[in-house]
């Protein structure tokens, strides 16, 4: 059961969901929060309408559903003798703390009974100058803050969260972390671990392959030229045989041909491999959350820390868009090749599984899925010449003068292929080891 070619290691604006964009009046505060919340995967990106006013009682109803069903994954001991305390005004802010509470007040492992305390006492519910304000009906962003609030702290208290695929590495006080990302989410990887995240904040500088969320417009209408035929179409350069089979995977993952042909072959590659692994065992979608590029992207800027790429988004298109038509027509062949007749279990069930190990920092299960074929003129692309270059200048960060932490983020396969960052690193002589010892 193996991924078979670039999402470990291709083009990150490939692999970024669409996210709730509504411009919702709230305290900046409280933004951060919510983003967060919305990666978990606890509200519909409806909830943003009417933010602002009282959370209706089928929004609530949904909202706790979802939170239980995420701290159920604590796999904690449910207390057969418990019973439900005092109750209050419904959708009031003192009930919606109460609800949120009663998710976990049913495990063994807590042994608090007051949902207000408990909520004072860790910072979970912190009021204002009118104090509590218990008997005010909650907003629904107030709601959607205290359940994100809530999950971040139940997960760091039993120290929980995905692990990720890391190791670290230091050197003449300099210290880099090395995360190995996958380029697209779900809200099963949210929360990230404690310590994995408490490195990141104790970072200086996070180091990516590109700035997906980068404000430079141009760089960014590069890209999408660099994609599509200035002149002409992919008909010009495919057969009757080649375009029968587009035609056919374009149907399975619910494409309309026509809108496929714009692309140059290894945009269509990419574009065909993306949403095919975004398709369960059941033909249904499977819900998208922020990439971890994108999620620490979004944490930088919000800790304003420095944003250092190793490649670029003008770059990567380049590495595609250079390759031979030859070349391009190879990857785009074995694509609708894993989608038509997949030797063993769907891109999509792949990628659940993938999503499983790196929530649970299984490195070496990770790899057996991996299957870049560098005999290929991408696989040589995407492997090899860009995992040296990589690794020169993680290694010029790490004899930089004075003490420096940096946190990098690359795609998985650029750590775990052979010949990759890691090799690399350790052919120079620094001592690389696992971040969880």
């Amino acid at each position: 059961m193996k991924l078979r070619y670039g999402f470990l290691a291709g083009l990150m604006l490939f692999a970024q969901p669409v996210v709730a964009t509504e411009t919702v009046e709230m305290a900046d505060w409280l933004s951060p929060t919510i983003v967060d919340g919305s990666n978990y995967g606890i509200y519909p990106t409806d909830f943003y309408l009417n933010a602002t006013e009282p959370i209706g009682d089928i929004q609530l109803d949904e909202l706790i559903e979802n939170v239980t069903q995420k701290l159920a994954n604590l796999s904690l001991t449910i207390d057969e003798n418990w019973l439900e305390g005092e109750t209050f005004v419904a959708q009031t802010r003192a009930d919606v703390v109460n609800r949120l509470f009663n998710s976990v007040a049913i495990y063994k492992e807590v042994t608090a009974t007051s949902a207000v305390d408990y909520f004072v006492e860790n910072e979970l519910l912190l009021g204002d100058y009118d104090g509590l304000r218990l008997d005010d009906f909650c907003t629904t962003v107030e709601a959607l803050t205290l359940a994100t609030r809530f999950i971040n702290h139940m997960h760091s208290e039993f120290e929980a969260g995905s692990k990720g695929l890391a190791w670290q590495v230091q050197n003449n006080g300099n210290t880099v972390y090395l995360l190995g990302s996958i380029h697209i989410g779900t809200p099963d990887l949210y929360p990230i671990n404690q310590k994995l995240e408490q490195a990141f904040l104790e970072s200086d500088t996070l180091v990516v392959e590109a700035n997906i969320l980068s404000d430079n417009q141009e760089e960014m209408l590069y890209f999408m030229q660099v994609m599509m035929y200035e002149e002409g179409s992919l008909l010009d350069d495919i057969d009757d045989e080649m375009y029968l089979k587009i035609e056919q995977a374009s149907e399975k993952i619910g494409i309309p041909t026509q809108d496929l042909l714009m692309y140059k072959p290894w945009a269509l590659g990419n574009t065909l491999e993306l949403f095919s692994m975004l398709i369960d065992e059941d033909g249904e979608d499977i819900k998208q959350a922020m990439g971890i590029d994108a999620y620490y992207l979004g944490k930088a800027m919000e800790y304003e820390k420095e944003i250092v790429e190793l490649e670029g988004i003008i770059n990567q298109a380049e590495f595609f868009n250079n390759l031979s038509l030859g070349g391009q027509l190879e990857y785009l062949d074995l694509t609708i090749d894993s989608i038509l007749n997949p030797a063993e279990v769907s891109n999509g069930e792949i990628f659940n599984t993938w999503i499983d190990y790196w929530v649970q920092g299984d490195i070496e299960g990770f790899r057996e899925m991996m299957e870049i074929d560098t005999t290929t003129e991408v696989g040589q692309m995407l492997i090899g010449k860009r995992d040296k270059e990589m690794a020169q200048k993680i290694s010029q960060m790490l004899e930089t003068e004075g003490e420096n932490t940096y946190f990098v983020v690359v795609g998985a396969a650029h750590l775990l292929s052979d010949g990759t960052v890691i090799d690399n690193l350790e052919g120079y002589g620094y001592n690389v080891e696992l971040f969880y010892q």
